[in-house]
């Protein structure tokens, strides 16, 4: 399974959903959520740790375009900044098959606990998310937030929501 992580508003609705599943030496980072001024965004990625733990991998700000809009040379810790510096080159490049189809699985996902875009089950087209009736006793609650994650949710690559790359508002310290 997955790793899991949903964010509720302090009235329990949807404001932020990300997936992580990892795949030989790549963690595939699926998000969408709120980034502000009543507007959703999201984010789908492929990432890994170099040898001296660095992050490289492969980005785009859609879920479903099926193209990798920038590749990722390097993500590291700015100390002036207090910020995570990415260096990136514009790409533009069809995902490979095996990339495709590992973003359709994690889009069926998560269809399994929102709303969003248009729905075949009830045939309506959503502008922005909307929180499906779904059963939060299958998450952790953190303390004191309206936020849960699953058993297999782990900290692995939130550097990245650091960094200017992140368009959500949701971010980990």
């Amino acid at each position: 399974m997955n790793g899991i992580f949903l964010c509720l508003r302090d009235d329990d609705s949807f404001h932020t959903l990300i997936i992580k599943k990892s795949v030989g030496k790549y963690t595939f980072f699926c998000s969408l959520g709120y980034s502000g001024g009543g507007i959703y965004d999201e984010f789908y990625g492929k990432f890994k740790y170099t040898d001296q733990n660095v992050i490289t991998g492969f980005y785009s700000n859609s879920l479903g375009s099926g193209e990798w809009e920038e590749k990722i040379t390097s993500v590291k810790f700015d100390s002036t900044d207090k910020r995570f510096k990415v260096q990136k080159e514009d790409l533009f490049e069809l995902m490979d098959t095996n990339d495709n189809k590992i973003q359709n699985q994690i889009l069926e996902e998560i269809s399994e606990f929102v709303y969003w875009g248009y729905d075949e089950e009830t045939e309506e087209e959503y502008d922005e998310p909307i929180l499906k009736d779904i059963d939060l006793n299958m998450f952790r609650k953190l303390p004191n937030s309206n936020q849960f994650k699953n058993v297999n949710w782990n900290d692995s690559l939130l550097e990245l929501t650091n960094s200017d790359l992140w368009n959500l508002s949701l971010r980990f310290n």
